[in-house]
């Protein structure tokens, strides 16, 4: 059986939304030659995407539909009444949602253009070899190891198992209580996980393979974005795993370190290295993301020099970024603090829930209460269900009826 593994699309991500659509449009044209396509996760940048960009999600997984792959789904366990359709997913950290509300992958389900194997397990057929196909959609970092504890998977007998996942791995990057390779489930063939935009493969010693297939669109502007965008093949009878790249809008992230610089010295600098670029780049407006280091001359500071400007020449010949991590020297303990709190890889988000958790658990409330539901309830403003939950909760710590 031959399988496509095609992640992290981000249907609809705002900056390059025509990039999002042709490129995974690609990505969706080279897994129908598959039996079997698997996508872990971050199908959509949203939870709650546009109209607009669900027509173009239902245009894609359409074309995999009318491609005649040839796996056929042949059990399936959970609670869902799935379709049989030859598509396994999963939902990524961009679709997850409250617990009571649809997510983007469940819809996408009810329509019938894929399987979600979220906390359940897909069994596929061809000519005699099974594929089992389990997954954990994405859920906070703090979370993800009791997630999988909760789970509890197991290899399915007589199959080939898969075991699909979104989640940061700390081995890799060093966020706070994110989960490591260690946390893994025991006895699968072959781990693909989501939510790295950067892909890659790795074999364990007990004869599994990690696979990693990245994103199809540029969505972070950070260093390991600059290789090529793609999917990976998976072939159930030799193990092989082979990465087919995709075109996809050339990136170039460039580092300027400067020494007690003056304002002109950094804008001239910047000028060449975009100049540079474009000089040795001849496909049309490619990602160019400068990321200024060092310091500056006395008296100056980072907020002086107009970036912007720079930026703006460049319009219609290439999309700029300019990051300023500039400071005079009597500032830079100042900026290794600020430094250290960049480098936790933390979002906005995961920020905002670890503020979260620390003022519950600061009022006794424990892990009766899920920290990642409150937040988006009040993300998505709803107050009052959030507070219910919290009353709720304190309920059940103090062991009083409602009620009473």
């Amino acid at each position: 059986m031959r399988i496509a593994i095609v992640s992290d699309t981000h249907l609809g991500y705002p900056r390059f939304e025509a990039d999002s659509y042709s490129q995974a449009a690609q990505a969706f044209a080279k897994a129908k030659t598959a039996d079997l396509v698997l996508v872990p996760g971050d199908i959509f940048d949203t939870d709650t995407p546009k109209p607009e960009v669900l027509s173009k999600a239902f245009e894609l997984f359409d074309s995999l539909l009318t491609a005649h792959m040839k796996a056929k789904l042949a059990e399936y366990r959970g609670n869902n009444s799935p379709k049989h359709v030859p598509v396994a997913a999963i939902r990524g950290t961009h679709e997850r949602r409250p617990h009571e509300r649809i997510d983007p992958v469940q819809m996408l389900e009810f329509a019938g253009f894929l399987v979600n194997v979220h906390a359940a397990t897909a069994i596929y057929e061809l000519d005699g070899t099974k594929v089992a196909v389990q997954g954990m959609g994405g859920v906070p970092d703090a979370y993800a190891k009791a997630a999988l504890r909760k789970l509890d998977l197991k290899p399915v007998p007589g199959c080939l198992n898969i075991f699909m996942f979104h989640q940061t791995i700390s081995d890799w990057y060093p966020v706070p209580h994110a989960m490591s390779l260690e946390d893994l489930p025991r006895g699968f063939d072959l781990y693909v996980c989501g939510h790295i935009h950067a892909h890659r493969t790795q074999k364990f010693e007990s004869g599994g393979m990690l696979v990693i297939p990245g994103s199809t669109v540029i969505t972070q502007l950070k260093k390991g974005e600059e290789e090529h965008k793609g999917l990976y093949f998976f072939d159930t009878a030799t193990k092989e795993l082979v990465f087919e790249p995709i075109e996809s809008r050339p990136f170039f992230h460039r580092e300027i370190v400067f020494d007690k610089a003056g304002m002109d010295e950094v804008k001239a600098a910047c000028v060449r290295e975009i100049d540079a670029v474009l000089a040795a780049q001849p496909k049309p407006e490619p990602i160019i993301k400068l990321k200024l280091d060092g310091t500056l001359a006395e008296g100056m500071r980072a907020g002086d020099i107009d970036t912007e400007a720079i930026v703006k020449s460049y319009e219609g010949r290439a999309f700029v970024e300019i990051g300023k991590l500039l400071e005079t020297e009597s500032l830079i303990e100042s900026l290794e603090q600020w430094r250290a709190l960049h480098e936790s890889k933390l979002s906005l988000r995961e920020q905002g829930m670890a503020l979260l958790r620390q003022k519950l658990e600061a009022a006794a409330f424990g892990l009766d209460i899920s920290v990642n539901d409150l937040f988006d309830l009040l993300a998505e403003g709803d107050e009052e269900k959030a507070l219910q939950r919290i009353m709720s909760a304190g309920l059940k710590q103090s062991n009083i009826k409602p009620g009473s």
